[in-house]
């Protein structure tokens, strides 16, 4: 599915079919916040689709992956604030070997109407949708009171 083919069903859910109201860049930009919230949420269920991993050398420091969410697991590792960024280094200042760490990481945004959904499974998607109408209620001061809970799918009552 393409993030046009997704935009499609967002705008039909908001009532914007001639797109008078949001612009296909605004709705690209809630489609990115929607994808770092399921990847969020797909990571503190532990889902092995979301893991990654990188590896890190002797005692050497690497870069944290940018789309680092968190580790998968407990990992001898320390993370550093370094000018040029957050870093990561084996735990033991003496460690030799490589040591290869599993994370949870984000899916990729989408820029361009023709870009694939980095999600390929069909109720992802339609959670995706959700939050993406979810968010541009938000900024346009359409949310009510309940509608956060009932967009985690839960019934609000």
């Amino acid at each position: 599915m393409t993030a046009n083919d997704l935009l499609i069903l967002v705008r039909q859910r908001l009532g914007d079919m001639q797109k008078l109201s949001l612009s296909d860049e605004e709705l690209l930009m809630s489609l990115n916040v929607a994808i770092d919230r399921l990847s969020q949420e797909l990571s503190e269920a532990a889902n092995p689709e979301l893991t990654k991993s990188f590896t890190i050398e002797n005692t050497n420091k690497v870069e944290r992956p940018q789309d680092f969410i968190g580790l998968c697991g407990q990992f001898p590792v320390v993370f550093h604030q370094d000018p040029d960024g957050i870093k990561v280094s084996h735990m033991n200042p003496n460690y030799e070997g490589v040591l290869e760490v599993r994370y949870f990481a984000n899916r990729p945004h989408v820029t361009s109407l023709s870009d694939t959904i980095p999600f390929d499974k069909v109720l992802q998607q339609r959670q995706l949708v959700t939050y993406t109408v979810y968010d541009v209620k938000s900024l346009t001061g359409e949310v009510k009171a309940d509608d956060g809970s009932r967009a985690n799918g839960q019934s609000g009552t």
